[in-house]
């Protein structure tokens, strides 16, 4: 996949996984926010709240914050990976501080491995350059 030209005439290319992962990232972001919402809307129909609804509120929104972040880097801009970074972060932090409501500190790891593949995968290279290097 061909990008805009830079400054010095070199063409900016990532590797089709690097973008297959970043449109996963936004599809799988925008499912969860989906189904956050579902279940925020049961719990409230059924007059069962779990989890209290600040939670669910940090969730999505954190959940919306990456799916900035992954089109920030489809748009090649090195910010979307520190975003991703910082709502990885809020997330690991939010499950384990409510680790009573059913979360624990398994998915807080698993945020903080989404920080760890996301710069395994900007380091795929293509062409001997790792996407990393095109961001700006």
């Amino acid at each position: 996949m061909e990008q805009p030209k830079e400054n010095k005439g070199t063409v900016r290319r990532r590797h089709g996984l690097v973008t297959a992962w970043l449109i996963f990232l936004i599809i799988a972001s925008l499912m969860s926010v989906g189904l956050t919402a579902y279940l925020m809307t049961y719990q409230t129909s059924t007059q069962q709240m779990l989890i209290p609804r600040n939670v669910v509120i940090t969730m999505v929104v954190l959940q919306f914050v990456k799916v900035v972040s992954a089109v920030l880097l489809l748009n090649w801009m090195k910010l979307g990976y520190w975003i991703y970074v910082a709502a990885c972060l809020g997330m690991a932090y939010l499950y384990y501080s409510n680790a009573s409501f059913g979360f624990g500190g398994t998915r807080a790891i698993f945020a903080l491995v989404g920080i760890v593949i996301m710069t395994m995968v900007l380091k795929i290279p293509r062409d001997e350059i790792p996407a990393w290097k095109h961001l700006r």
